[in-house]
């Protein structure tokens, strides 16, 4: 016997049934042949991977028609459901299901004595001319082709024999992509860790560096998006930086050009909080899976210090009238010091630790003042900083800094709307550019974090740059099942990065990613995917 499933609460989607006059049988048996059981005009007309739920909308005439005899008062219908695979295409009932491995499924009802069945949406009784029951397929799979099939499972009360029949109507369709939506991704596969630095080179991310609960580490690890099972996204550790590098929490990670990443800054002794000023660069060759870390040392920074924020923009030199990457650090802590000044790298000064150290150059400062555990993202080559927290409390200002208006080689700030939501300090922010409806869109992203209370976020917003306008999302919850929701943990100093995918139907589209962090004393190591 099929384990029974719990009914969905959502009532979207409906079956309709419909019968002769009020006084006739609402069940009427034509034959003992599977053909007849159930009506062939049964067909499923739209199945929608949604944000509650993956739901299945089906119209039906007559779900079952018997045409009663004395001899057939013995059948018993007891149960009513759909099964579905992406390999069958006359899928079947099975005995047992594994979750997220079977390729083949069911969901179905069970009819309690024949008569009455309350599906929440609607009672069938046994006289009733229509009623509504609620469907869900799970777990469906998105943008996955499918193929499924309704049936029936009736005993015969004087044998005791139950037996299945299946609709000879078998139906066709594809699950679509949803939006405003959360996907559970195959997670860290080393203990949690919290205040870890995050870059992304060629469509690659990479993690590093962080604090597990127990130790700062310096090892180095990269996800890609489109490995592992089904594509569903690997990891693989990769060389660490060196016994010359401290392990270290709350530093910055910058793409510079030619894949090439500095890395520095942050906590090196968690007990003291002692801040350091050293940086190394990463320089990547994807096509020798080289990742070489003997690069020439970089200048280290003039002030050591801790939680600041690194992004890169283009700016155009000048000297020469053309464009460069410049690597920026902004803000942080030292000791009980919050910063607000603002520094660029400039790779033709640096002598490499040897000598004076003039790689880092004075930009403008900060425009919301002095701030630590603050976000960046950069869109249309500006970058967006905001939240954190300075002496006076945690802030919800968010400022744009364009690096070739102004005064050359300043570059200016300017602010932007104030973040409507609570407050909070550690969060992430990232930018996606996506397609809806055949239009271009990109927008920023922002949500996790701490607020000055010590509760602990999982919301997340939507920051539309060209109208400068906040709009709340959909909190960090997975709805790929929808009779057990699974919930991100909410919390601080997690992760986040966006990757470029290959969609069937959209092409090339980018995907947010959020995950580690910590959830007051727990370090996390799970990863979420994001669809706009």
């Amino acid at each position: 016997m099929i384990k029974k499933l719990l009914l969905l609460l959502i009532p979207v989607i409906a079956l309709i049934s419909s019968c002769k006059e009020q006084g006739e049988p609402f069940i009427k048996w034509r034959n003992f042949t599977a053909q007849n059981m159930i009506n062939r005009y049964n067909a499923i007309t739209e199945i929608r991977a949604m944000k509650d739920s993956v739901l299945m909308r089906g119209i039906t005439e007559a779900i079952i028609q018997f045409e009663m005899t004395y001899r057939d008062t013995s059948i018993k219908l007891l149960t009513i459901g759909f099964c579905y695979s992406t390999t069958n295409n006359n899928p079947i009932l099975k005995a047992t299901y594994i979750p997220n491995d079977s390729l083949e499924n069911a969901i179905y009802i069970n009819i309690l004595n024949n008569s009455i069945m309350d599906t929440l949406g609607g009672v069938i009784h046994q006289y009733s001319k229509n009623a509504t029951l609620n469907f869900g397929l799970t777990p469906l799979k998105i943008d996955q082709e499918y193929y499924a099939r309704s049936f029936i499972i009736f005993e015969n009360t004087q044998t005791n024999k139950i037996d299945t029949a299946y609709n000879s109507v078998v139906s066709k369709f594809r699950t679509r992509v949803p939006e405003d939506y959360w996907f559970h991704k195959p997670s860290f596969p080393q203990i949690g860790r919290t205040e870890a630095v995050c870059f992304v080179v060629k469509n690659v991310a990479f993690i590093g560096c962080g604090y597990n609960g127990t130790t700062l580490l310096s090892d180095f690890w990269k996800y890609d998006p489109h490995g592992g099972v089904g594509g569903n996204g690997s990891w693989q550790q990769i060389s660490t930086p060196g016994s010359n590098f401290q392990k270290r929490m709350s530093a910055v990670a910058i793409p510079i050009e030619n894949d090439t990443v500095l890395v520095g800054l942050g906590i090196i002794n968690q007990a003291t909080k002692e801040a350091t000023g050293y940086f190394r660069k990463l320089a990547i060759n994807f096509l020798a899976n080289e990742y070489n870390w003997n690069t020439p040392q970089v200048d280290s920074f003039p002030s050591p210090r801790y939680d600041a924020v690194g992004f890169s923009l283009y700016v155009t030199n000048t000297g020469t009238g053309t464009p460069e990457t410049r690597a920026y650090v902004l803000g942080g802590r030292y000791r009980a010091s919050f910063l607000n000044d603002m520094m660029y790298y400039d790779r033709n000064s640096d002598n490499h630790g040897v000598g004076p150290k003039l790689a880092w150059k004075s930009q403008l400062n900060y425009g919301g003042g002095n701030v630590t555990e603050a976000v960046v993202t950069t869109i249309n080559n500006v970058a967006i900083v905001g939240s954190g927290r300075d002496t006076n409390g945690i802030k919800n200002s968010f400022w744009k800094f364009d690096p070739n208006s102004g005064q050359p080689n300043e570059g200016t700030w300017s602010p932007l709307s104030t973040f409507p939501g609570t407050p909070r300090t550690n969060a992430v922010a990232i930018t996606l550019e996506y397609i809806k409806n055949n239009l271009t869109y990109k927008h920023i992203y922002f949500g996790t974090g701490k607020t000055s209370t010590g509760q602990y976020l999982n919301d997340w917003w939507m920051y539309d740059f060209l109208q400068d306008k906040w709009i709340q999302k959909s909190y960090i919850i997975d709805y790929t099942n929808p009779n057990r929701p699974d919930t991100a943990a909410a919390r601080e100093g997690a992760i986040a990065f966006t990757i470029k995918k290959q969609h069937v139907e959209y092409g090339t589209l980018e995907r947010g990613f959020v995950g580690l962090g910590q959830s007051k004393t727990t370090k996390l190591n799970d990863l979420w995917e994001y669809l706009p």
